[in-house]
């Protein structure tokens, strides 16, 4: 069985553990420390196993995509590990360890959109199709990082310029994200132009 395969075995495992345990604690109305701790923990797993999975299917990619899924993997699994510690209190939940987790999951945030984006890419594609998904790799991987130094060097809050500036990043990033395959579906339905 594949890695692939075997990551979303484990994720179907995990969404239906979370779905269970969030009726129960609906139904019965239980929402002890533990139960909330249990429930965060499995939608924890879940949300990183999705990472995960995503970086799993450009493994066998040739070149940089294979080494991009494996570095989003390491994320997802070094994610899951803080969050983990700090839910279930193994770790201080002091700004070190949050600062870490937001940085990390910012990482593995712009990491899976470029295994997305990147693994997507076809030999049939033209230029305009491939510059569209390197650019919104880019604004989205300059946003990750934005975020993530934010974390990591931001004494108490960010300014209004910090935000601006994301916001800027993240509506570049989505807009190339979208156009990438509507380009892509336009240039197969358009008739090859000849000149005269």
């Amino acid at each position: 069985m594949r890695l692939i395969q075997r990551l979303a075995i484990v994720l179907v495992g995990t969404l239906c553990a979370v779905a269970g345990l969030a009726i129960w604690f609906l139904v019965t109305g239980h929402f002890s420390a533990t139960g909330v701790r249990v429930l965060g923990s499995t939608l924890v797993v879940s949300l990183c196993t999705v990472a995960g999975l995503v970086g799993a299917t450009v493994l066998d990619r040739p070149g940089a995509r294979c080494w991009l899924g494996a570095v989003t993997l390491i994320l997802a699994a070094a994610e899951a590990g803080l969050a983990l510690g700090a839910i279930w209190s193994v770790l201080s939940t002091t700004a070190l360890w949050l600062r870490g987790l937001g940085a990390i999951g910012a990482l593995g945030i712009g990491c899976a959109h470029a295994c997305v984006m990147l693994g997507r890419l076809r030999r049939s594609d033209g230029g305009i199709v491939r510059r569209l998904s390197q650019a919104s790799v880019a604004f989205a991987m300059l946003g990750a990082l934005l975020v993530a130094g934010g974390f990591v060097f931001a004494a108490r809050t960010v300014g209004g310029d910090f935000w601006r500036l994301l916001g800027v990043l993240a509506v570049l990033s989505t807009l190339a994200t979208l156009l990438a395959p509507i380009v892509r579906r336009l240039g197969h339905r358009l008739p090859p132009m000849h000149c005269a």
